[in-house]
């Protein structure tokens, strides 16, 4: 089940804190966050040696091979070449790329991947911490596009929105990462450059 990040406090005061599935307690801050957190309970009483619960961060990567399908963040910091964008630095995610999305669906749905011992909660999310400010720097490096139109703001200086939404909720996957044979999954310069390849062409 593809559950969601944005179940935790966001309250991580050290950049060297990253939430971890085993140990920290959940926290939502909004109703989606709420809804989340009751499936993950829902399954775990339900099926507690046959269900896995992946805390997914923001999936990145190519566009899909098929029409319909909305772009990521990534290709939204590709359009905004010479116009001068305010991108958040201080709210950030575990980017993860939808390669390695895949790979942990197709490990799980294969028969036996799913038993006593491996059931359970997973984070799923990239090896870095990063805010929409390093994604749009990462992206304006991959194009060669003039970094003064990359502006960086702090979402904490605005007033709150109507929704809220935690600051920093970036997670250790090293769980997840060590089912699949892995130290971690890709972080930001490889996922950019997996959702631009080298023939990619300027936008």
């Amino acid at each position: 089940c593809i559950c969601n990040y944005q179940v935790y406090y966001g309250t991580k005061t050290s950049p060297e804190e990253f939430y971890v599935e085993t140990k920290d307690e959940v926290g939502p801050v909004n109703v989606y966050a709420t809804t989340k957190v009751s499936m993950e309970k829902t399954l775990e009483d339900l099926l507690p040696s046959n269900s896995v619960l992946l805390r997914s961060s923001i999936i990145l990567g190519p566009e899909a091979p098929f029409g319909g399908a909305h772009q990521t963040f990534l290709h939204f910091c590709s359009s905004r070449e010479g116009l001068s964008t305010d991108y958040f630095d201080d709210e950030c995610r575990s980017v993860v790329a939808v390669s390695d999305v895949v790979a942990v669906l197709q490990h799980f749905v294969a028969p036996g991947n799913v038993a006593k011992e491996t059931a359970g909660i997973y984070n799923m999310g990239g090896q870095d911490r990063t805010s929409r400010y390093d994604m749009a720097l990462a992206v304006a490096e991959r194009f060669q596009f003039d970094k003064q139109f990359v502006v960086k703001k702090q979402k904490s200086s605005m007033p709150p929105g109507n929704v809220p939404s935690p600051l920093d909720i970036s997670m250790d996957s090293t769980k997840l990462a060590k089912i699949l044979g892995r130290e971690a999954f890709k972080g930001l310069e490889d996922i950019v450059n997996e959702t631009f390849p080298p023939n990619t062409k300027r936008p």
